[in-house]
């Protein structure tokens, strides 16, 4: 099975950052989100689609989990937004979809940025 790399991409408006992954968020992709709160100015909204995530395992798991924690400890709220896909199957099946804030769905239009 070919790899697919997780690719980012992020928009900020106002203390609102969108992050929209896609990809395989696994063990080498685990240290992207982390990197991308390293270069983000304080936000009081992050909201992470994964819609476009075609894989994620445990180590994806714990991945958000870790920017859960560093987000809501900087006074942040943190929403992440998937389908019916990989991301919602294995948070589920972690038992960790209300902690996460998981939204299934597409987001509510007050998360979305507008260009």
């Amino acid at each position: 099975m070919p790899s697919h790399p997780l690719t980012a991409t992020t928009a900020q408006r106002g203390t609102c950052l969108s992050i929209t992954l896609a990809g395989e968020l696994d063990v080498t992709a685990a240290g992207l989100l982390e990197g991308i709160l390293d270069r983000a100015p304080r936000c009081d909204l992050v909201v992470i689609d994964t819609a476009g995530v075609t894989f994620m395992d445990s180590t994806g798991v714990h991945a958000l989990l870790k920017v859960h924690a560093r987000t809501t400890a900087g006074g942040a709220r943190l929403v992440i937004v998937c389908d019916e896909g990989p991301v919602l199957h294995t948070v589920r099946l972690c038992g960790v979809e209300e902690r996460l804030n998981v939204t299934a769905g597409h987001p509510r239009p007050s998360l979305r940025l507008v260009a």
